[in-house]
């Protein structure tokens, strides 16, 4: 256990830096994303096209780099989280603070990569609403 105390304090400057990196990241991405899902499909097919074009240059440059970015901190951050929940014994009033703070960390960490997953396939949703708009006209008109 000696040894896993001392990887959390070795990490724990690191995970600050992190943190810090991937929530500006997606503090400054959420909004154009939010914007973006709630947007209107266009009426004229032109516009639907650029809509969708507008869509998915939002996904790659709002949504996928705060995904890739999350995912891949809880990648980091996931195997010494298994070695904390296997060799100690949580309690409510004796518990080893680095550890829990580290595994509530990690428990955000989770919440943010699952937003951020959630966020992409609404993006990806709406994408393919545009690109069923953009094909209805091509059917009825053939």
């Amino acid at each position: 256990m000696d040894n896993i105390s001392l990887e959390i304090q070795n990490i724990s400057d690191l995970t600050s830096l992190i943190l810090v990196f991937v929530t500006v990241l997606f503090g400054i991405s959420y909004p154009q994303v939010q914007d973006d899902i709630s947007e209107e499909i266009p009426p004229r097919s032109k516009a639907q096209k650029r809509h969708r074009t507008h869509l998915l240059r939002s996904l790659f440059r709002n949504g996928v780099p705060v995904f890739v970015v999350s995912g891949f901190t809880l990648f980091l951050f996931l195997p010494l989280a298994v070695r904390i929940v296997q060799n100690y014994q949580f309690t409510i009033w004796d518990f080893d603070f680095s550890a829990s703070a580290f595994m509530f960390v990690v428990f955000l960490v989770m919440l943010l990569f699952g937003w951020c997953s959630y966020l992409c396939i609404r993006l990806v949703i709406r994408i393919r609403k545009c690109d069923r708009a953009i094909a209805a006209p091509a059917k009825s008109s053939g």
